[in-house]
């Protein structure tokens, strides 16, 4: 099997269903798998089980495996997604997100570029505009900045300019630092190489510390802007003293004391 598409849902049915039909309707060249690390919701009303397959119960489709699995994580649910994979590569996917194009080219570029360990595509918001998907590494400054009032009060500073890679053109194919995981098309081989998602919190960082490890074994990162994927996430800077700003900066320190410092 040439890839699998790995989905995690905690209490999102409606934007699982989205998504997968955005697959269905757009993937119609790629031999290719779906899973769906689901994190039951006692409180739903909704049998996940029931409903995904009675929504695809049809003749012809891929085959969508829904794994239930009761620890929440980002890294954790797509850590399970992994290892049971099946396919050459492996797709982490959002479950607010919707694939606009064939994969096709996408799978002859990373299957092209021997060192590309993962790529990501160009996110947009569902009203058509870019979302910075393709970033430099953080240094302390700039978790403090993104995570605080700091990047709605001044928006064009050089700090956020740098991260998030403002001033460089979105339409070209260029190596990178890391790219969201919104959309990450990883190759089975560098998984093997660099190693599975690092658990750091529930939410942070397990898509930069994976890109941190692979560039250190010596694998390519790029961002493939000819794919276009619609991302319905919605940012909100964090206070200071709210609890998702701690849980980011604790990610953050982990990933200090775990691998260094990325860039000063």
């Amino acid at each position: 099997m040439e890839l699998s598409v790995i989905i995690i849902n905690f209490g999102m049915e409606d934007k699982v269903i989205v998504c997968i039909e955005s697959l269905l309707e757009t993937q119609r060249r790629v031999d290719y798998e779906i899973i769906v690390v689901n994190k039951p919701n006692p409180r739903s009303q909704i049998d996940c089980l029931k409903q995904f397959r009675g929504q695809f119960a049809l003749g012809g489709l891929p085959p969508i495996r829904l794994i239930n699995y009761n620890q929440f994580g980002v890294g954790k649910m797509r850590n399970i997604g992994i290892k049971n994979a099946l396919g050459e590569y492996l797709l982490m996917l959002d479950a607010d997100t919707e694939v606009v194009d064939d994969l096709s080219d996408l799978l002859t570029f990373i299957r092209n570029h021997p060192l590309c360990g993962a790529v990501g595509v160009k996110l947009l918001t569902p009203d058509g505009n870019l979302q910075y998907s393709c970033r430099t590494f953080y240094d302390l400054r700039t978790v403090i900045f993104r995570r605080t009032f700091l990047s709605k009060l001044l928006p064009n500073h050089r700090i956020q300019r740098q991260h998030l890679m403002m001033d460089f053109d979105h339409n070209d194919v260029r190596r990178v630092d890391w790219v969201q995981g919104a959309f990450l098309l990883m190759r089975r081989q560098a998984i093997a190489d660099v190693g599975l998602f690092d658990e750091f919190s529930p939410f942070g960082l397990e898509d930069v510390s994976w890109c941190w490890r692979a560039h250190k074994r010596g694998w390519h990162i790029y961002y493939f802007p000819q794919v276009r994927v619609i991302h319905h996430y919605q940012r909100s800077s964090y206070s200071i003293k709210s609890k998702r700003f701690f849980e980011h900066l604790l990610a953050f320190l982990k990933f200090i004391f775990k691998y260094g410092l990325p860039k000063v």
